[in-house]
């Protein structure tokens, strides 16, 4: 995981309290966040938008868990559709543009 349980907890006020529960979440955020950065190099320091990528994107699960909306039936299934949000994206992927100056 790109973020600690403590850095998680500092940014997430609602956070969920049971560390295990919260460690799961931070878990598999960082799964589907992974897939989407750019790689890091040998040695290089986590940068804090990863950090905090991992830390919203774990937000957005737990809450797409308290939601009903956004679940897709497949006979007995039920899938919840859930990407990444432009947020999350901008902070493993930030556009690359040019700076003005003047």
């Amino acid at each position: 995981m790109w973020a600690s349980l403590a850095q998680a907890r500092a940014a997430w006020a609602d956070a969920p309290s049971d560390d295990d529960e919260l460690e799961s979440l931070l878990g598999a955020a960082h799964e589907v966040c992974e897939v989407y950065a750019p790689d890091l190099l040998d040695g290089q320091a986590i940068p804090e938008r990863y950090v905090r990528a991992n830390i919203l994107q774990a937000r957005d699960i737990f809450q797409a868990a308290q939601r009903e909306g956004d679940v897709i039936g497949y006979g007995d299934y039920a899938v919840r559709a859930k990407e990444l949000s432009a947020t999350i994206k901008g902070l493993l992927r930030p556009r690359s543009g040019y700076r003005i100056v003047g």
